[in-house]
């Protein structure tokens, strides 16, 4: 019997990714679920952004409120998208340890017998990049953190030319080219499972300190 699956989507390169190698492993993702505070106000990844992602793939999107402890509301919150979805797998596109600590979703969901699965855990993080761009994943970069990135960065595609920047930027400052320790997000516009894809129509940048963000102002969906 083929599997459902919920993604845990921030709507960056790496959920992207995971539900792109999910659906190609056999499993039916069935929603979207984004875990979320109740005054969560999240300038790299705006859950109104997110929705609009959901509405490009086709699917559910579930916004599910978590609060302190952590660990009991994650579980909880899980639990229910289960029984009321019927999904039996959670993806997620973790692709190392944070600080040395197990990865969070796979520890939370051992104990309400949810199976995980991480299709980039452990990858190398250049053929992460370069599967992006073979598969044409459409994103652009929506925070930044210096000193590792600079303003400019922000509304830049990934392609290429910003792939060969990022590494050479790791051999300057040891900045993770996949962002992983918090250096950069990005935010997909279109890819292999878009029905539709995104349009940035106008955006401006915020400065708070160090980190540089995307506010996004207008995007619209338009035809492939």
């Amino acid at each position: 019997m083929q599997k459902k699956g919920t993604v845990l989507w921030t709507g960056g390169k790496d959920s992207g990714l995971a539900l792109y190698k999910a659906n190609q492993s056999g499993i039916e993702i069935i929603n979207l679920c984004t875990f979320a505070p109740k005054s969560a106000n999240f300038r790299s990844h705006p859950l109104k952004y997110l929705t609009l992602q959901a509405e490009a793939l086709g699917l559910p999107h579930y916004i599910l409120n978590v609060e302190e402890p952590y660990d009991i509301s994650y579980r909880n919150q899980l639990t229910y998208l289960r029984e009321k979805t019927g999904i039996s797998i959670v993806i997620t596109g973790d692709i190392s340890e944070v600080n040395n600590y197990p990865n969070w979703i796979t520890e939370q969901c051992k104990s309400i017998n949810c199976e995980v699965f991480l299709p980039l855990w452990h990858s190398n993080r250049l053929e992460i990049l370069k599967t992006l761009l073979k598969n044409k994943f459409e994103i652009i970069f929506s925070c930044v953190k210096e000193p590792w990135l600079t303003k400019n960065w922000i509304g830049k595609k990934m392609n290429r030319t910003t792939i060969k920047k990022l590494i050479s930027l790791n051999q300057e400052n040891n900045l993770d080219i996949c962002g992983e320790q918090g250096e950069y997000h990005t935010l997909v516009l279109n890819s292999p499972n878009f029905k539709k894809r995104i349009k940035i129509l106008d955006y401006s940048v915020i400065s708070d300190k160090s980190i540089h963000y995307l506010n996004l102002k207008e995007y619209s969906l338009e035809n492939r």
